[in-house]
Formats: C-alpha cells, structure tokens, sequence
C-alpha cells in the first residue's frame, strides 16, 4: 500500500507538475519550485529525480547526472520508494538506471508483480522483447489481468513477430490487446496495435489475406474514430487499403494524413502512387514536387546546421 506524502510535499509535487503541463510550462519555476523542496527535503530522493529531469530538460546534462547520483545514493530500499523512482526514470527516458534499481529490487522480492511489469516496460523501451514478454508473463501470472502490461506485451510480441517466420507472435499480441481492450475499450492505442497485428498477419499468411485486411482496416477505423489526430491510423489504414487496391480510399486516408502533417513524406509517396495507378497524374506529378521540396530543405538544413541527422 502507498504512504501517504506530507502535504507540504504534494504541495510542492503539484506546483511543479502545473509548471511543467503543456499550457501552463515554465520550466524555471518549476526549477525554483525543485529546488526549494529539495532543500526543505533533503532525504527525499524523488525531489532530486525530479530535479535531474528538469535540469536534462534545461539541456545542463551535468547538474542532471549530480542530482541523479545523489538521489540514487540516499535512496531508500524499499520496494514502494524503488517502484516510485523506477516510474520517473522511466517517464524521463533513464531507462538503465531504472533496469538496474529493478533488478536489485527483484533479487530480494523475485514475486513482486509490480516490479516485474516495471521492469517488462523497461525491456520493451530497451528493445529487448523477449525479456519483456518474461517479465510481463509473470507479472500477469502473479497480479492478474492489467490493460497497460497487456498493452506492452502485445508490444513485445508484435516486435518479435518481426524476426520470426511465422505468425504466432503477432496471433499472441493480437490476443493480449484483446483482453487489454476488455478492460479499456476506448484506450485507441490499443485498437491500432491490434490492426498492426492483423495486416502483419495478412502480409504473410498464405490464406485468409482478404479478412485479415479487412480486421485490420476495422481497428485502424475504430482507432480513427476513439481518436481522429492519430496519424499513424490513418497512415496504417491507407497501406490497408493499397493492399486491397482500394486507391481512392488510400487518397483520402493520406489526404487526412497531410491535413494533419502537410510534411508526412509515406503519406505523400503512397498518395502518389495511388494517383499513378489512377492516371490522375497531374495530382501526382503535384505530390511529387512537394516530396522534392520536402527532401531538399531536409538536406539544406542538415548542410548548414551539421546536425548528423543523414549520417
């Protein structure tokens, strides 16, 4: 169960929430704010984790790395406390450090379905999705059924389905996001991600192509509609339907694409091709320009800016 915080404390936690929410951000309030309550706290570890992230935010890597480092040296080893670090490490992308407070915490409590799904969710951003389908298989085993695991296990599996042969993986993620959606029937990120799964599955199966499609087409759709400024919905839909040779519904899933990200370079070249297929090439040749447009401001950023972004 969670200790109640001091109420001095949450006020401080909300403040620097509020400076930190879109709208309202000012991230150096929100510094001033951390640093008042690291200094009112000072054995209170989470304050200096909230600090480090604000200072990386800043871009000042170094007062980041101290004020992680000192946190992690009067952090105090139990379970709640290293549970509670691990989820801002995570939020904040330290995804090693929150691996390894993990796998402390779970060589003394191998059982802790928490920190196990931690963990899982760790793996996953660390791209090693085997280990996270372990951990969060057992994490489901021992705490039961929870939306978010299932969500990254079905993660995990589509991104296994990638190595593999066969369609089983991307048959397990489709179930896990099943049982997810039970539990979260508006979550719209899960209705893609299982339309991922069925046009993965159509791409290799040597029977059924037709269906899997169309299931495919039906969960981009109710993604679309749980949430219509998600453009990778419409993107994934569009390649549904150039599967299907349905072109003019790839045209207006791209169109939805483009009024969304006028720069969306797949949506632009799948739109083009569809245009060819159609003979409408002067809306072709049009897309076509805008993609050359698109690609020599990329190049002339990167020449005068020397970001290494096309090395």
């Amino acid at each position: 169960m969670n200790q109640p915080i001091d109420p001095a404390i949450q006020g401080e936690l909300d403040l620097i929430q509020k400076f930190t929410t879109p709208g309202t951000e000012n991230l150096d309030e929100a510094l001033k704010v951390a640093d008042r309550l690291c200094a009112a706290s000072p054995e209170y570890a989470n304050a200096f984790i909230i600090r480090s992230i604000l200072w990386a935010q800043k871009g000042d890597r170094q007062e980041a790395a101290l004020d992680l480092e000192h946190a992690l040296s009067i952090l105090p080893r139990t379970a709640e406390d290293i549970q509670q670090a691990a989820c801002l490490l995570i939020e904040s992308g330290n995804l090693t450090v929150a691996r390894d407070l993990l796998c402390e915490l779970l060589e003394n409590e191998p059982e802790n379905a928490h920190a196990l799904g931690l963990r899982g969710i760790v793996w996953n951003n660390l791209k090693a999705h085997d280990r996270a389908v372990h951990d969060l298989g057992a994490a489901l085993k021992k705490g039961g059924d929870d939306a978010t695991l299932l969500q990254h296990r079905g993660i995990a599996w589509n991104e296994l389905g990638h190595y593999s042969f066969t369609c089983s993986n991307y048959r397990r993620a489709i179930a896990d996001c099943s049982k997810a959606m039970e539990l979260e029937p508006k979550n719209a990120d899960l209705w893609r991600l299982r339309g991922v799964s069925w046009f993965q599955i159509a791409r290799r199966a040597w029977f059924g192509t037709k269906n899997h499609l169309q299931s495919a087409i039906d969960d981009y759709s109710e993604a679309i509609r749980l949430n219509p400024n998600d453009i990778d919905a419409w993107q994934f839909r569009a390649l549904a339907h150039w599967f299907r040779l349905d072109l003019d519904d790839v045209i207006a899933d791209c169109t939805e694409v483009l009024q969304r990200n006028p720069k969306h370079l797949e949506a632009l070249q799948l739109r083009k091709q569809a245009y060819r297929r159609l003979k409408r090439n002067f809306e072709a040749d049009e897309d076509d320009q805008a993609i050359g447009r698109i690609l020599k401001s990329a190049d002339q950023h990167c020449g005068s800016h020397h970001c290494g972004c096309c090395h």
